[in-house]
């Protein structure tokens, strides 16, 4: 790497520091657009029954505690085979960097390994015509009592006023630009969508019962056909 190429990066690095820093000098804005989330999962839709489940443990203990959230399992009726979806949503409170943070954050304090992750974008039909959502995907796994691993694979984004991102930095900079160019902030809140991978599961396990094993890619097609369905009703 030659002097000029390592003089361009120090100067790239200054003017992220110096824009980072930047957020944090301007002053506070009184006007606080609510995130286009809705604040409440619904219990059934299309084929979908649910139970409400609680946020315990290593979680609770970094959000802050006016963080607002809510979490449902989902079992498909018309798909018993499969395992079922936990879906959830957390709204940010007045201390946004310890209530809206990256899932990978919970994940680890958890116990999980993040084994893989990628962005990507998924076409759901609203109201108002087909959108491009963007999610981010992370497969990742845990060692169970038994010695055996089972893995996961888990999509979420953060929803905001008017924008939808699936990056912890790319929130940060619209926080930016927002404050900067229009004067308010925007509310932020994520959702997770999360299921079992079956194909992980020992088939000890599933004998017996209506499950079947299935692949990460079955697995993520369920993942998807869920969110196109239930994603409609969250967004206001």
């Amino acid at each position: 790497m030659n002097k000029t190429t390592i003089k361009r990066l120090w100067i790239s690095l200054a003017l992220l520091l110096i824009g980072f820093c930047s957020i944090y000098a301007l002053p506070s804005s009184p006007d606080i657009k609510p995130s286009m989330l809705a604040s409440t999962l619904p219990e059934e839709f299309a084929y979908y029954n649910s139970l409400a489940k609680k946020v315990t443990g290593e979680e609770l203990k970094i959000l802050a505690k006016d963080t607002e959230f809510e979490r449902r399992s989902y079992y498909n009726d018309d798909k018993p085979s499969f395992s079922a979806v936990d879906a959830s949503i957390v709204f940010s409170g007045k201390d946004i960097n310890n209530s809206i943070h990256r899932p990978e954050r919970c994940l680890v304090s958890q116990g999980f390994t993040i084994e893989a992750e990628r962005h990507f974008k998924l076409d759901v039909e609203l109201e108002s015509g087909s959108v491009s959502i963007p999610f981010k995907e992370l497969v990742y796994s845990i060692l169970s009592e038994n010695g055996v691993v089972h893995k996961f694979i888990q999509f979420y984004t953060f929803v905001g006023h008017d924008a939808i991102v699936s990056g912890h930095y790319h929130r940060t900079f619209v926080d930016m630009k927002d404050r900067m160019l229009g004067g308010y902030d925007q509310q932020w809140a994520y959702t997770t969508f999360s299921s079992l991978i079956l194909s992980s599961v020992d088939p000890e396990q599933l004998s017996g019962s209506n499950f079947k094993a299935h692949t990460i890619d079955e697995t993520r097609e369920n993942l998807e056909s869920f969110i196109k369905d239930l994603m409609p009703k969250m967004l206001k």
